[in-house]
């Protein structure tokens, strides 16, 4: 699933470049902007957990458990949705709840455990899947995309997802955060294979993620890339924008931390405010006045 690319990102050199101009540092001196990298991703996933920003919030219809994915083995007890109705395994099997039935699957009857999870798989473990939720807003009843009263359900969080409440029906609406966007400024090398994201299992691995000189711009690996795989050929690669929302703020704030690094505390601190006047400016422009404040962050092993 391709990442929104349009005017509402810039490219990742134009937020180092900016960086490097306030300190009056040549923008080609790529090795002093690399250090950069770190305290510039730190502070976008800062600003991204700090509100519900409206820029990085999804609404999805979901479902409960996983639904099933080829090349996944299941054990006694796992939960499954077919589109229908929930299965649960009483044996291990590789096999779909519709292709073997009774008596491997039966349909699961009267209460259990309603758990969304941070992340639900695709139709193979080398799927891409659902988005994974960074933060879970609200889940309701009917979409509130479009609904002034969606009918909002009560739930908890864990460490495996979200835990609704068990008066819901069979699926729900997940009002969410996705995942803050990560950077880097390596570029792509001749001798190595990029390799794509797999969320969840043994095999769970982040994707690859590369910079683009000509463009200025960082790439993720979609499938197993090279370097004749061309950035502009969607099959491989997703460009990985910059929220321009939140650019401003990034510039300063991790000059901030670039000038504490090097012992400039005062310019530093003057640098951070700055900062946070323009958190309190954004807040002000597109943070909700009403969220439900129960947070959670996925991680991967």
């Amino acid at each position: 699933m391709a990442r929104r690319t349009n005017e509402l990102e810039v490219s990742f050199k134009s937020v180092i470049d900016q960086i490097l101009r306030r300190d009056g540092v040549d923008v080609e001196l790529v090795g002093l902007a690399t250090d950069l990298v770190a305290y510039v991703n730190d502070r976008v996933s800062q600003i991204w957990s700090h509100e519900f920003w409206p820029q990085t919030i999804r609404t999805d219809k979901r479902n409960f458990y996983d639904e099933f994915c080829a090349g996944q083995t299941y054990t006694q007890g796992d939960i499954l949705w077919t589109g229908s109705a929930y299965y649960m395994a009483t044996a291990e099997t590789i096999l779909a709840p519709l292709d073997v039935g009774y008596p491997i699957w039966v349909p699961v009857t009267g209460e259990f455990l309603k758990i969304i999870p941070y992340w639900q798989n695709g139709p193979t473990i080398l799927h891409e899947g659902k988005n994974v939720i960074h933060r879970v807003e609200s889940v309701s009843v009917r979409s509130p995309e479009y609904k002034a009263s969606p009918g909002y359900i009560t739930f908890e969080l864990n460490h495996e997802g979200a835990l609704v409440s068990s008066l819901a029906g069979d699926e729900v609406y997940l009002r969410y955060q996705i995942e803050p966007p990560v950077f880097t400024l390596s570029e792509i090398q001749l001798d190595k294979t990029y390799k794509p994201r797999i969320p969840i299992g043994p095999m769970a691995q982040l994707a690859d993620l590369v910079f683009d000189p000509v463009s200025g711009h960082c790439y993720e690996a979609l499938q197993n890339a090279t370097a004749s795989e061309p950035f502009t050929d969607t099959e491989y690669w997703v460009r990985v924008g910059f929220p321009k929302f939140i650019q401003r703020y990034v510039v300063h704030s991790s000059y901030s931390d670039w000038l504490q690094s090097e012992g400039q505390t005062a310019k530093s601190l003057t640098e951070d405010n700055y900062a946070q006047q323009i958190l309190f400016d954004l807040m002000d422009i597109h943070a909700p006045q009403s969220q439900v404040n129960q947070t959670a962050n996925y991680r991967m092993n």
